[in-house]
């Protein structure tokens, strides 16, 4: 069993990992809903993604869970691959909003059925992260609960500043 800390943990804290994934989607939906363009398009500053890069950067880890999931359950002694946010977001403006939404939705619910169907013994597979060493299956799914919740309260907090402008 995973005994190292693993990112976003204390930001999940003692929340279902499952009930969190599965209200991630109408979350974003909620605080983008009311956005024009120029408000998803604007960056609080240099190098900052706005918002339109952040919902892309969810698809793709998105894709990323859906990837170590399926590699962690199937694989023996699996060993995770890392990979470059930065890197991956060169291309994020051939993604309209509502491409990197739909991506994310679909892979999500896809990912949420996986997830379901798990066991407990499942869930305890040994995987291997590069940096972090030795983790569960049952990790991968705690990790993208908190990436999920750091996001949205990141999202949530670029709002609130724009409102109080």
């Amino acid at each position: 069993m995973a005994t190292n800390k693993f990112p976003y943990e204390e930001v999940l804290g003692d929340s279902d990992p499952v009930k969190v994934m599965s209200e991630t989607q109408q979350k974003l939906l909620h605080l983008l809903d009311d956005l024009d363009e120029n408000e998803i398009e604007r960056r609080s500053a240099p190098h900052k993604w706005n918002l339109r890069e952040i919902v892309c950067h969810l698809a793709d880890c998105e894709l990323v869970w859906a990837w170590r999931l399926r590699y962690a359950y199937g694989e023996k002694g699996p060993i995770l691959q890392t990979f470059d946010q930065d890197s991956w977001a060169k291309i994020y403006d051939a993604y309209s909003p509502s491409e990197a939404l739909g991506s994310f939705a679909s892979t999500r619910k896809w990912n949420l059925a996986f997830i379901s169907g798990l066991t407990s013994s499942d869930r305890e597979k040994a995987v291997t992260h590069p940096i972090r060493g030795e983790e569960t299956l049952w990790t991968v799914v705690q990790l993208a609960a908190g990436h999920d919740l750091h996001h949205l309260s990141l999202l949530q907090e670029e709002i609130r500043k724009r409102d109080k402008e």
